[in-house]
């Protein structure tokens, strides 16, 4: 970090090297009843800073150097999207768990529930604070997305909810996957370089369902 800015070498003799530290130097001349000397008394006055480590003008009565913490200087600027990264980190947004009724099998033709858990459809919220930010998120799932195999997708919004019928059996198990779509909405308070923003973001899980033909047998 910056250290306290220090005066140092007054009246240094002309041509001797001042304030070589490596630091960007400040040159200072004194002014008195409006006019400026080398050696007349007055308030210091900054005249133009030079950013190249050598003697200060002869006409200048004080140098002022800034030593620099290199590790501030290179250190990376903490934006808004990062400290939304961290809250989306923390935000838990649970996983779907699938399952059907009937389970764990059923038969074509039969109308067929898909469900999740109980509990899923709520808001989720993180929050994370960072170089005076502070950012929230609140979660919420819109829809789900059934991916059915051969059978093709259902998609059921909100808490609607989904029947699909199956129009072939299936020799092995049928592999779903229910995908719950959750829309993030963040807000960020505080020296922020973004106020708002939403995000998209999925949540998947399985299960498996046997699809058998109904059989008849045909009386004579």
């Amino acid at each position: 970090m910056l250290s306290a800015l220090v005066l140092a070498l007054i009246g240094a003799p002309p041509g001797e090297p001042a304030c070589d530290t490596g630091s960007v130097i400040t040159c200072l001349d004194t002014v008195s009843g409006g006019g400026s000397g080398p050696s007349r008394p007055g308030r210091p006055v900054v005249r133009k800073p030079s950013r190249d480590v050598a003697a200060c003008p002869d006409l200048a009565d004080y140098c002022a150097t800034a030593l620099v913490d290199k590790a501030l200087v290179d250190a990376p600027r903490v934006t808004t999207a990062d400290v939304v990264g961290m809250a989306r980190a923390l935000l838990r947004l649970p996983l779907p768990r699938p399952y059907t009724e009937p389970a764990p099998k059923t038969f074509v033709g039969v109308p067929t529930l898909l469900k999740v858990q109980r509990g899923l459809w709520r808001e989720h919220r993180a929050a994370a604070s960072a170089a005076g930010r502070r950012v929230e998120l609140v979660g919420r799932p819109v829809r789900i997305v059934w991916d059915l195999g051969a059978e093709g997708r259902e998609v059921c919004a909100g808490r609607a909810r989904c029947v699909h019928t199956w129009t072939r059996s299936a020799g092995e198990p049928v592999r779903l996957t229910a995908t719950v779509e959750y829309r993030v909405a963040w807000r960020c308070t505080g020296g922020c370089d973004e106020a708002s923003g939403e995000l998209e973001l999925p949540a998947s899980g399985t299960t498996t369902l046997v699809v058998h033909e109904i059989q008849t047998t045909a009386r004579p």
